[in-house]
């Protein structure tokens, strides 16, 4: 399926919740014909250091954007707490290395004077006011039911062990559906086992549930036990227990069960987090949110939030602006493990920050072609992760390098020469290796800068922070009159 209709699908609840070509035009006029940039709203949770995932999904496009729009990069250290607030220690030392990821990739920052919009502001959440009572006054008329039915929420909190549960059967895998009694859903339980609160369960236990349904007034459990020819005193149930209607009854119930359960469980902040996310994308009324495909949900549910509020308190003013999202090309880059995405805590991470040995260490043991025992065996590149690696970080690409000038292999060259058996694996990775570190050598200069400058790198966060909360402020003004809760000036 083409990326466009991807993206149409997975928006379909808001046609305008994906930027279109049109909207993309980096600056806007206001009624008085003045001219000005179109802001953009990103940012990282502050949970560690930035990695090569980060640059190639975002970190590299944001450099671009900068240079056209009004851009606030917002350090979100108070929702990275919602799944780490039992180490928050970890938070001062994470917001200290990932500005310094941000200043090291490009990132332009924003230190004092006339803001004009042609320099990026750092923000600290936790250190604008408004951010928090924005959250709060979304949070008096956001129903529960857009939170829970969110994809990206439920799957962020199956991430992190908070749900548990996944919707990995489709509907179509079982025929028929509808209501299923509690006597019935219970015989079902006892004669397959799969509910280990309930115990050992012996035949008779079943017998006497099915005895009771036999004389119970429930018409429709009795009709199925005759339907299944189930016999409580002689309970031959395989048919009954694979009934494709009790199944997914079974399976849904479990299902809710389990999401309750681990909702439950859920601190508060975490359950409330895209309330918390609206807040941060319109406390600077962002016209553009640079997301991947993945978060488009999130941008819904913060239009959706968005368009309630003016509905209900702008008296046919628009007072926030609803953002759209920006789809990146970017993609995800997978670890060097070849699993899953790079991440940290799956340890397959490449990180900006690492040096060309620390790089060489990670990038020399990861596997290849498996059906490439030996170097002159022909390889298959488009199995090889290392290949993909190649794909990306080569002249063209979203994070590619000029070989021409660095004297290494092209894409073409890499693939003619491994299915070729010219190079062998370790060949491939070292030419691999110097695409990398040619990429991150810049960087790795100018972290070194900021490391030595610390006082420096702290007065950009403090006063990108400080126009976080100027304007901030003013949302809050404008929110706060339009709800009534502003008692004097």
């Amino acid at each position: 399926m083409a990326d466009e209709e991807k993206t149409q699908q997975q928006s379909k609840g808001d046609s305008r919740a994906v930027a279109r070509d049109e909207d993309l035009q980096p600056t806007w006029t206001d009624k008085d014909g003045n001219v000005h940039r179109k802001r953009i709203l990103t940012g990282d949770r502050t949970t560690g250091k930035l990695h090569l995932g980060h640059y190639v999904g975002s970190l590299k496009n944001r450099v671009r954007l900068q240079r056209e729009y009004d851009t606030f990069v917002l350090m979100a250290d108070v929702q990275a707490l919602t799944t780490h607030w039992e180490n928050p220690k970890i938070l001062k030392e994470s917001v200290r290395e990932v500005a310094l990821d941000y200043l090291a990739v490009g990132i332009d920052p924003y230190t004092g004077g006339v803001d004009d919009g042609t320099k990026t502001k750092i923000v600290i959440q936790s250190a604008v006011p408004a951010i928090a009572e924005l959250t709060c006054l979304y949070g008096l008329f956001t129903p529960m039911s857009i939170i829970l039915d969110n994809p990206t929420t439920n799957a962020e909190a199956m991430q992190h062990g908070m749900l548990g549960v996944g919707d990995d059967l489709e509907d179509d895998q079982f025929e028929g559906s509808g209501y299923v009694s509690p006597a019935l859903s219970e015989l079902y339980k006892l004669m397959t086992g799969q509910f280990p609160e309930l115990g050992a369960v012996s035949i008779q236990q079943v017998r006497i549930a099915g005895v009771k349904i036999r004389q119970s007034n429930d018409v429709s459990a009795r009709e199925e036990l005759r339907k299944y020819g189930f016999d409580p005193l002689n309970p031959s149930y395989r048919p009954f227990i694979e009934s494709k209607r009790l199944q997914r009854f079974m399976l849904e119930e479990l299902k809710r069960q389990k999401k309750t359960s681990g909702i439950r469980q859920m601190n508060y902040g975490f359950l409330g987090y895209p309330v918390s996310q609206a807040a941060d994308i319109t406390f600077v009324n962002a016209h553009l949110v640079p997301v991947g495909e993945d978060q488009v949900p999130h941008i819904e549910l913060t239009r959706d939030i968005v368009q309630r509020f003016n509905k209900q308190y702008g008296k046919r003013k628009r007072i926030l602006v609803e953002p759209q999202a920006l789809v990146g090309k970017g993609g995800t880059l997978k670890g060097i493990d070849g699993n899953a995405k790079m991440s940290k805590s799956l340890g397959n991470a490449i990180y900006l920050s690492d040096s060309p040995d620390e790089m060489w260490k990670k990038i020399k043991p990861a596997p290849t072609d498996p059906q490439r025992v030996r170097n002159d065996d022909p390889g298959r590149p488009e199995v090889c992760n290392i290949f993909s690696y190649h794909q990306v970080f080569s002249e063209g690409n979203e994070a590619g390098i000029n070989e021409g000038e660095l004297g290494v292999a092209t894409v073409e060259e890499v693939a003619g020469n491994c299915r070729g058996a010219k190079w062998g694996c370790v060949e491939c990775k070292q030419q691999l290796h110097k695409k990398i570190t040619a990429l991150t050598d810049p960087m790795r200069e100018r972290r070194q800068y900021w490391e030595q400058h610390p006082d420096d790198m702290i007065d950009i966060l403090k006063l990108g922070t400080q126009r976080g909360i100027e304007e901030g402020e003013k949302t809050l003004e404008r929110v706060k009159d339009a709800m009534s809760v502003r008692y004097w000036d």
